[in-house]
């Protein structure tokens, strides 16, 4: 599903800034991805011919760039940085476009098509990261705490007028339909990185 492809894109973007930065691997790893996104990666990764502790690794190292994103430890992303963290890591997979195999990591024009309307700056500030240079910034760093509770507590309160689903694939699709409305909120990831987890954001609001 299209929610899965994006966080699998989100994913890639932590890995690969983890590898960048040389960041430890995070102890706890539980929370990394969302459940079904992990398994959807974990099945990639093992069809890549990974192990079991380099899968791990892999999630591990999500983490540790999500406590980055969450504690404002982060720093500007840039396209070159990727492409090269990602060359690292896929050097060595030897199936690289054979048909029936999917490459993860994906390419940073994936990232940009799949985050951030085809520009790298805005897909990296959707995901939180700071960025550099000219241009709108959007993501954690252009929201308030309050604008965050607020988005989540609105959400919540539209969906269980219309008797939807309150998940994050859902606030996503949300998200998005305010902004073409001309009313700032900030994206699923966004939201995550600062909670921690889609569930920790819905009690958050609860708790308002």
């Amino acid at each position: 599903m299209p929610s899965t492809r994006s966080e699998l894109v989100t994913a890639a973007v932590h890995y690969l800034y983890a590898l960048s930065q040389n960041l430890t691997p995070a102890a706890e790893i539980s929370g990394a991805v969302e459940f079904e996104t992990a398994a959807a990666l974990e099945e990639i990764l093992h069809g890549q011919g990974r192990t079991r502790a380099e899968v791990i690794n892999v999630f591990a190292l999500i983490a540790a760039t999500r406590t980055e994103l969450t504690t404002g430890s982060a720093v500007p992303f840039s396209k070159d940085a990727y492409d090269a963290a990602r060359a690292r890591a896929v050097r060595g997979l030897e199936f690289a476009g054979r048909a029936g195999h999917q490459i993860w990591p994906p390419t940073s024009q994936t990232v940009r098509k799949r985050l951030g309307t085809n520009f790298w700056n805005d897909a990296l500030s959707s995901l939180g990261f700071p960025t550099s240079g000219g241009g709108r910034k959007r993501g954690a760093f252009h929201y308030s705490p309050e604008a965050f509770r607020s988005a989540v507590i609105d959400f919540l309160t539209d969906a269980r007028a219309a008797g939807g689903a309150e998940s994050f694939s859902r606030y996503e699709a949300w998200a998005k339909d305010e902004r073409a409305a001309g009313r700032t909120r900030p994206s699923g990831a966004s939201v995550r990185n600062h909670f921690g987890s889609w569930n920790d954001a819905k009690a958050a609001a609860e708790q308002a």
